[in-house]
């Protein structure tokens, strides 16, 4: 179900496609039969969904938060970059490696890849925030703390 406040607040956001229960019809890129969304944007602007929910359950309209939204992703895998605000791509000129690189409106990054050693997945967040003349450096790094928290609790981590 998608929460009614989506749907009352933006009408150019719709769901193109879905796979609920999904056990074996469709894997992502992990071989895992997991259930998805696909959202699709009907008008020629880019939508922030940052403040939106997505939920299975009426009874939790805001189970799902989408987080700031991604502008750009870098697949090294595919030595891809995707500037998803202006729907192009380029080529990354690096060795290939299994890494994806999201980048946010807000310049943060988060960097996802597998474990070298162990059945797991890795991230790292990057975040950052001008100085200004006489602030504490405590206070920065304070606020810098609270935002790579607000990524991780909208990512559902």
């Amino acid at each position: 179900m998608i929460n009614s406040v989506l749907i009352a607040q933006n009408r150019n956001i719709v769901i193109n496609e879905c796979m609920p229960k999904n056990s074996n019809t469709a894997t992502d890129q992990d071989g895992e039969f997991n259930d998805w969304v696909e959202l699709y944007n009907t008008s020629n602007s880019a939508i922030n969904l940052e403040g939106y929910f997505l939920s299975d359950r009426r009874s939790q309209p805001t189970k799902f938060k989408f987080p700031n939204v991604i502008v750009q992703s870098e697949d090294y895998l595919s030595s891809k970059r995707t500037f998803h605000l202006e729907n192009r791509f380029e080529k990354i000129d690096l060795p290939e490696a299994d890494v994806l690189i999201f980048t946010l409106e807000d310049d943060s990054r988060i960097a996802i890849r597998p474990s070298g050693t162990e059945p797991k997945i890795k991230f790292y967040f990057s975040v950052n925030s001008a100085m200004g003349t006489g602030e504490k450096w405590h206070t920065v790094s304070a606020q810098l703390d609270r935002k790579i928290a607000n990524i991780i609790k909208g990512m559902g981590l």
